[in-house]
């Protein structure tokens, strides 16, 4: 008997728990056929019937319903490649593993700088401590994390800001990947810039631009941007140095 197997062909159609399911596995030590069989197994819903047999055929349980049929050898190689994109491709689009809203449109300028500094600075020393300042800030209670979650909302970070960084694109402007790897990121010079564009040469005002809501500090900062970068293309047609701030 044969039954008709539905498993996920992107990132974003996983649901959560599905896509902790895939960081699970994704952690184990296992080789690369090995990954694609459990990850099958998981996404599909299903299990080997008792133990290999070796025939080039093999009995399998739906776990939904107990209901038992075969594969063959060349169908289980089938739908495991089939499943080879999450090996291959960056989660785009995940499932929010947070408290926070999926676009960060409630969170602050301040704590967005704080989480996303400290998400680079996991990826870089994989620390877990790091996540004692960044559940804070995404609604959650700051406890010692367990390895799935730490992954599982980093991935989501990422793709967070893979989706948000279009919308801004002179605040998150794209280089030469070899120039960006060779340059050294620096989040207290980086904040100090922001600030700069936008206080007026206040820094009492510096308070103010942290605690505004996300997507409108970026919003300004853009604007900002763009306006100096015009002002520079006009001068340089004119023929005139630009006036320093």
């Amino acid at each position: 008997m044969t039954v008709d197997l539905t498993i996920p062909t992107s990132w974003k159609e996983l649901t959560l728990e599905q896509f902790g399911t895939v960081v699970d596995i994704m952690l184990m030590h296992l080789t690369e056929q090995e990954r694609l069989f459990a990850l099958l197994c998981q996404l599909a819903g299903i299990r080997l019937y008792g133990e290999p047999t070796g025939s080039g055929t093999e009995v399998f349980t739906r776990k939904s319903d107990g209901q038992r049929f075969t594969m063959q050898d060349y169908e289980m190689t089938e739908f495991c490649e089939k499943l080879r994109w999450m090996l291959e491709t960056e989660p785009d689009c995940v499932p929010n593993p947070s408290k926070s809203d999926a676009y960060l449109r409630e969170m602050s300028f301040g704590d967005w700088f704080e989480a996303d500094t400290q998400f680079r600075m996991y990826d870089d020393d994989q620390d877990p401590a790091h996540f004692d300042i960044i559940l804070p800030k995404l609604g959650m209670v700051a406890k010692p994390i367990e390895p799935k979650l730490a992954v599982m909302l980093k991935l989501w970070w990422h793709s967070v800001m893979a989706s948000i960084a279009p919308l801004y694109p002179n605040v998150f402007e794209k280089g030469d990947p070899k120039e960006v790897a060779q340059r050294e990121y620096n989040p207290f010079k980086q904040l100090q810039e922001f600030h700069l564009m936008l206080n007026d040469n206040r820094p009492q005002d510096n308070e103010r631009i942290d605690n505004a809501r996300l997507h409108d500090v970026l919003s300004a900062l853009d604007n900002k941007i763009e306006c100096q970068k015009r002002e520079v293309a006009q001068l340089k047609r004119m023929g005139k140095p630009r006036r320093r701030p």
